[in-house]
């Protein structure tokens, strides 16, 4: 609705269509699931927890988006959102060219980045391999070692249902440790 352009909201890392799991014939992102359903209950319990932590509402985040990239209604939705649901916080977008955005990125000169991504080939593993330790495009640095070795194993087994089934294990993995938020 925000982008007005068809686009649909992400369930998880994998985008809708990408492949189909062997072992079930349903739309690998399905059968990942959704791990994306917001609720204004639960950030504005998370964000009293944060509050406590931090001794103070008065909080501020640089949300980094891209000139060349069509999220400048996202990041304004999404700012629009975080002010809401959490009072007191102040959330600064800024928009440089994309080559900018991506220096920034490199160097980890960022609070909060909106990037986008679009697989090489229908393969799950391409937008699961980004999050990866040592992955030259992520840009955060997570690492968690239990997605590490799924994806690990995922990459180097011959047999295809085994395959996918090491790929939605890593997926679901990386939306329960929440290393990235998926738009």
């Amino acid at each position: 609705k925000i982008n007005q352009d068809g686009s649909q909201p992400l369930k998880n890392l994998v985008a809708a269509g990408t492949a189909k799991d062997p072992n079930t014939g349903k739309d690998f992102a399905d059968a990942v699931g959704n791990y994306t359903k917001h609720s204004d209950a639960q950030a504005k319990a998370y964000w009293k927890k944060a509050v406590k932590a931090l001794g103070s509402s008065n909080q501020k985040v640089n949300l980094l988006i891209s000139t060349s990239d069509s999220g400048k209604n996202m990041a304004e939705y999404i700012q629009s959102q975080w002010e809401k649901d959490m009072p007191g916080l102040k959330v600064t977008i800024t928009s440089v060219p994309l080559q900018q955005e991506i220096t920034k990125m490199f160097k980890k000169d960022f609070d909060v980045a909106q990037f986008g991504w679009t697989g090489g080939e229908p393969d799950p593993l391409n937008d699961l391999e980004i999050f990866q330790k040592g992955n030259s495009v992520n840009f955060t640095g997570w690492n968690a070692k239990q997605f590490n070795t799924l994806m690990d194993q995922a990459a180097t087994t011959t047999n295809k249902k085994a395959r996918y089934t090491l790929l939605k294990k890593a997926a679901r993995r990386a939306m329960e440790v929440r290393g990235v938020n998926p738009i």
